[in-house]
């Protein structure tokens, strides 16, 4: 097993601890913060939370294709 960095889910926007947590995941050394997944409610939920996960799901795919390299 590899831990390849970290994924924040059910990110809200302008709230003070979300924003602090996020700063302190940031700079955890050698644990990178591969994306932020926002909390989302609605009839667009499903497509904003595809899009959300798209850049990490290809940080992952990324890092895979390296692994062993």
């Amino acid at each position: 097993p590899k831990l390849l960095g970290i994924v924040a889910t059910m990110v809200e926007p302008g709230i003070k601890q979300h924003e602090q947590n996020l700063a302190r995941m940031r700079r955890l050394p050698g644990l990178p913060l591969l994306g932020t997944i926002p909390k989302r409610k609605g009839e667009r939920r499903d497509a904003e939370l595809r899009a959300a996960y798209q850049p990490v799901a290809e940080a992952i795919a990324k890092e895979h294709a390296n692994y062993g390299n």
